[in-house]
């Protein structure tokens, strides 16, 4: 039951240097046709004007409040802010991003007609000024669809047809993804481990109008190549691992551990396409990284198929047939998809 006084949902934005483009996203917000919201932003020591802009928004609108902290990263900003929350619900709003007028909305309005787990809008990703990609559309979506949280969980890997601009219950986020691991917090991608936890401990997930608009920046810390990328290993070891504390089918957990093989496949081709960006030292770094995880995602190798390739076993032999091969493989790749 909704408390009086108590706002039914909070935004939650994570901030660090994002002074060029808060502005679109909280002007999204604040044209929302839903206008009982609060807003929790949390500035993770941002070095630019990001907490100044932030404050002057707070001092004209009650519903936000700004909390300033040391950078700690993405998930360590959202902790922080999801332990500030008194609401139902709560929605991530990326500093870059923005929302349909009806986004909130459509997604209070559904939470309150099933009292699901998780509510999921549609996602529109603006790769240019022309191209723009519509989730539901690509992958069959529709207002109506409904599933377990187990089965939202396997579709966030091979292929992924799961966004993760979803409303949550709060419950969920305060028990789920607070916890204090500090390589979790500071490990690069962490929010997407987070993610894949949050579904396996919901019971309902269902899909509602309104959509959040991702816009596809260049200068986003995710974009660029950097030795923090070897963070996607870590995630992809603890996503293993999952295994060991929940029920996960055995097709699911195959599809897990061929991800893992493909995320270091990935990183090694994006290493010899940008490495000459990285000082000696973090290229030794992230090439460490990568030869140890090869080792531990190839002791999967039964579980290897590359069933979406056009030619599964020229993959599987380039892949499983020893680093020194697996190495040329993926320079070869590297030189036909940045040359």
């Amino acid at each position: 039951m909704e408390k009086v006084g108590r706002p039914f949902v909070t935004v939650v934005m994570p901030v660090y240097n994002a002074a060029k483009t808060i502005d679109y996203s909280l002007q999204s917000l604040l044209a929302q046709t839903y206008t009982e919201w609060e807003l929790i932003c949390v500035d993770d020591g941002s070095k630019d004007n990001s907490l100044e802009i932030l404050n002057k928004y707070a001092a004209s609108d009650k519903r936000i409040k700004v909390i300033s902290q040391e950078n700690g990263g993405v998930a360590a900003a959202r902790k922080t802010a999801y332990l500030a929350m008194d609401s139902e619900y709560a929605i991530n709003l990326d500093a870059d991003d923005a929302f349909s007028p009806d986004l909130v909305e459509e997604c209070v309005n559904k939470a309150k007609a099933t009292g699901a787990d998780i509510i999921v809008p549609n996602c529109i990703c603006e790769i240019s000024e022309t191209r723009s990609f519509d989730w539901n559309k690509a992958y069959g979506y529709t207002i109506s669809t409904e599933m377990t949280g187990l089965e939202a969980f396997s579709k966030t890997f091979i292929p992924s047809t799961m966004h993760g601009y979803l409303m949550w219950k709060s419950d969920l986020l305060k028990k789920h993804a607070c916890g204090d691991d500090p390589v979790l917090l500071r490990t690069f991608s962490e929010d997407e481990y987070y993610r894949r936890v949050l579904f396996l401990n919901s019971e309902s997930v269902v899909f509602c109008g309104g959509y959040y608009i991702y816009k596809a920046n260049d200068e986003s810390i995710t974009k660029k190549f950097s030795a923090n990328q070897i963070g996607y290993l870590t995630t992809c070891h603890q996503m293993v691992q999952l295994k060991d504390s929940y029920d996960i089918p055995t097709p699911v957990q195959e599809i897990i551990e061929e991800n893992y093989l493909r995320t270091v496949i990935s990183l090694k081709i994006k290493l010899y396409a940008y490495g000459s960006q990285l000082t000696p030292e973090n290229r030794q770094k992230v090439e460490k990284a990568i030869k140890e995880a090869y080792k531990e995602s190839v002791k999967f190798r039964k579980h290897i198929h590359f069933a979406d390739k056009k030619y599964p076993f020229i993959y599987k032999f380039m892949s499983l047939s020893g680093y020194p091969i697996f190495n040329l493989a993926c320079y070869l790749m590297s030189r036909k998809k940045y040359a």
